[in-house]
């Protein structure tokens, strides 16, 4: 009852002594009928105490205090949505899209919760010869500081009491970066940035952005913390840093970090050891951390789109299946590289060389009605001390000008850059000169014409039209694609005059220190594929010490190697100027039952995009391992039967029944039907690889059940091993989307469905966990287990 309080206290059959007054908790007693002679079943109490509903918990499944003050709507509709409308309950479940990174037995596993998108990182001890289970150390989603009203601390550390966010904005006069607090302090400073014109304004979405609930105008301050501020972790797979010895000096030993991206738009610094130097070892030994978040950076990039976020979304009663008002707007969504590099911290005049921590990452603003939608943001910061975040950021960058009289080329930035899943670093001479790298992929920001001249420097080329955001919307009242459909309205887009549009990626390598393109090359679909592509693998194909070529897969199916130095395709180019590929997989393989013995027609044609290469590839030498399907989209049928491949990469071009080829197939080895390859192959030392699948994945994985398998190909004998668990089972519960990582002689990945009272952890090996001084981790594989 809205009017009167008192009305839903019932104190008459519970408790022999109900207190004098509602004030200031309350008590509510619900009843269902079925008590068999028509009276009612209690069926729980519940005490409402003052405050406000966190709806970050789950749409339903609320934190929800109540304060009667202001309404008790959100009291009754808590208790109703727990105990009367289960059919309307949401299951928040846990997903894990990512690779599990693994040092000294000791695993960090990203995931999140869906629909809710709120995320996990947790520190896992895992199984040994002497530890018989998993246990969980921590989980940095419960170890979040406060938000606090106070603003952020003086320094970050690995003990902060309130949370420490900070962003960079760019000098308009000198160019330089300049770090910003991110807390209610520089509200006037950030108020433009974030399209306000009160500080007040401003002062509310920052309090919210740090995790209070219940900010508004009249008290910015909100009322209480919300419970659970980290979101959502999909595709970044972390990244540690540790004890280097090109860094530190004998005897010192920096705290160990791990970085991870997530969709509250934050690459997040999280404390996961302290140092400490172990003088008969001769080594550094680490605690377990306190799990506190040391730091979070937000890109200057997203600012304007943070009050997209749906901070404190709540499900429409007309329309309670619909998840999507808590899809994240931003986020900080690739995988952080990391890395030392000696560079340069002089002058070209006087230089000064000096080894370096690098971390480079990228962002995507993911609101469709945004002008920066589906538009790619990288970023580059210097880590060596992980404390020191004054000068952390070297340059944050668009590219995706749109400016004809621009090329992509330096600093001009016309590259038509949009979302990517992470990239590859590596030092590259150029001519004298060692430079630190960044490789990357990632899809067309834009439509482009797929006549472009994707080699020259022209492109004043028209971009074409954007099939999401122009067109006609049913109801004139929604401008795009997704909001219109969203609604239950059609979307007519509108034609495109260039004929020859399509989506494509763009392959580009960037200068670590200042952000300038060095190269780029673009290369388009042939047919309507717009998801992101796979992260690049750099290949040293002479052994020389030295990355030789930029190998990725993309969507139709085609391996590409292109020059680290130059941009150059190693396949060369077609009369009309546009890239080849090194590989296409073949349509029409055949394989027996079990997926062996698989052979390739002698005039085989492309299997394009019935057969996408989505997962990244593993290199070693001039090997490349790789799996096909892997659609994010869900483009891949189910219906066919997809395949595992061994490629050699020539290092010089051969003819082969009359055609010059630039690889050649070592192994083959098909799937099951339906049956897809997400996670990139992990290549052990000993020539072995490991490979994971998935079954039936599609859109709706979040709703329906997979499967997977685990299988280790010997690149000797060319045959597959199918791992059996310990009860002779070949599938287990859950698929595999993320990658392996190895760790002291065993093989690690996480499931991407977890079930119940399970961390979805599969450890591959026999019982020896001794360290291997081989980094490649060679070990003999008995059995796996799911921890």
């Amino acid at each position: 009852d809205d009017t009167n309080k008192n009305n839903i206290c019932d104190f008459g059959k519970k408790g022999s002594s109900p207190p004098a007054t509602c004030n200031p908790d309350y008590i509510v007693e619900v009843s269902s009928g079925g008590g068999g002679g028509g009276g009612t079943v209690p069926t729980g109490i519940y005490t409402l105490g003052t405050g406000v509903c966190d709806y970050s918990l789950s749409p339903y499944l609320s934190s929800c205090g109540i304060d009667w003050n202001k309404s008790n709507t959100c009291g009754i509709k808590y208790v109703l949505n727990t105990l009367l409308a289960l059919k309307f309950q949401v299951q928040s479940n846990e997903f894990t899209k990512t690779q599990p990174i693994v040092k000294d037995n000791i695993l960090y596993k990203a995931s999140y919760e869906w629909p809710i998108y709120r995320g996990h990182l947790k520190k896992i001890s895992v199984p040994t010869n002497t530890q018989a289970q998993a246990q969980v150390i921590w989980d940095a989603a419960t170890l979040v500081p406060d938000a606090g009203t106070t603003g952020n601390p003086g320094t970050p550390s690995s003990t902060n009491l309130t949370r420490y966010i900070f962003t960079y904005l760019q000098n308009s006069t000198t160019g330089s970066w300049e770090k910003v607090n991110f807390d209610s302090t520089q509200a006037s400073t950030l108020m433009s940035y974030l399209g306000f014109a009160d500080p007040t304004e401003a002062q509310v979405l920052i309090n919210t952005v740090r995790g209070r609930k219940g900010a508004s105008t009249t008290d910015p301050d909100g009322v209480g913390e919300i419970t659970k501020k980290l979101w959502a972790i999909e595709h970044s797979t972390p990244a540690l840093l540790s004890h280097s010895n090109l860094i530190e000096p004998k005897g010192v030993c920096r705290d160990q970090v791990i970085f991870v991206g997530a969709d509250d738009g934050m690459l997040h610094a999280f404390h996961a050891g302290k140092g400490t130097w172990d003088s008969v070892q001769h080594k550094c030994t680490y605690d377990n951390g306190t799990g506190k978040e040391i730091w979070a950076y937000i890109p200057s990039s997203l600012l304007g789109s943070l009050q997209d976020q749906p901070y404190e979304a709540k499900p429409d009663p007309t329309n309670p299946l619909d998840y999507s008002v808590f899809e994240p707007k931003i986020s900080v969504d690739s995988s952080p590289a990391l890395g030392d590099f000696l560079v340069n911290t002089g002058t070209t005049t006087t230089p000064n060389y000096e080894w370096r921590t690098l971390l480079v990452a990228s962002a995507e603003i993911r609101n469709v009605s945004n002008d920066d939608y589906n538009k790619g943001v990288l970023f580059a910061m210097d880590v060596t001390d992980p404390y020191n975040v004054d000068k952390a950021l070297l340059w944050e960058s668009k590219y995706y000008d749109t400016d004809s009289t621009k090329k992509c080329l330096g600093s001009e930035k016309n590259c038509n850059m949009g979302k990517s899943r992470g990239v590859a670093i590596g030092s590259t001479f150029f001519g004298n000169e060692l430079k630190p790298v960044i490789y990357l992929v990632a899809r067309w920001a834009k439509k482009q014409k797929q006549s472009i001249n994707k080699n020259s420097e022209n492109y004043s080329d028209t971009y074409c039209h954007d099939p999401i955001k122009v067109g006609v919307c049913s109801d004139p009242s929604y401008s795009n694609k997704v909001d219109c459909e969203n609604a239950g309205e059609t979307w007519t887009p509108t034609p495109d005059p260039n004929p020859d549009c399509s989506w494509g990626f763009g392959v580009y390598a960037i200068d670590l220190m200042t952000g300038d393109v060095i190269w780029d090359v673009k290369v388009p679909y042939m047919t309507n594929i717009s998801d992101v592509p796979p992260v690049p693998a750099l290949m040293d194909i002479d052994d020389n010490g030295t990355s030789d070529y930029v190998v990725f897969g993309d969507l139709e199916g085609r391996l590409w190697a292109f020059n680290t130095v130059t941009g150059e395709s190693k396949a060369g180019y077609d009369s009309n100027n546009d890239p080849k590929p090194v590989f296409f997989v073949p349509d029409n393989i055949t394989c027996d039952a079990d997926g062996n013995n698989c052979t390739v027609p002698d005039l085989s044609v492309p299997a394009g995009s019935k057969e996408p290469i989505g997962a990244p590839v593993s290199v070693k030498g001039d090997l490349v391992a790789f799996g096909t399907g892997a659609s994010e989209s869900g483009f891949a049928s189910n219906d066919i039967n997809y395949h595992m491949f061994i490629v050699r990469v020539l290092s010089q071009p051969i003819k082969k029944n009359g055609t010059t080829i630039y690889s050649e197939i070592q192994s083959i080895f098909g799937t099951d039907t339906g049956e897809q390859i997400f996670a990139k192959p992990l290549i052990t030392g000993d020539s072995k690889v490991f490979v994971a699948s998935v079954k039936n994945y599609s859109d709706t994985v979040h709703s329906e059940a997979v499967k997977g398998r685990i299988g280790i190909i010997d690149l000797a004998s060319k045959n597959i091993t199918l791992l059996k668990s310990s009860s002779g089972q070949t599938e287990f519960e859950g698929g595999v989307v993320g990658g392996f990582d190895a760790d002291r002689k065993h093989a690690y990945m996480v499931t991407l469905q977890h079930g119940a009272n399970s961390e979805g952890i599969l450890q591959i090996g026999a019982e020896d966990f001794t360290a291997t001084e081989n980094t490649d981790n060679p070990f003999d594989v008995l059995w796996w287990r799911k921890l």
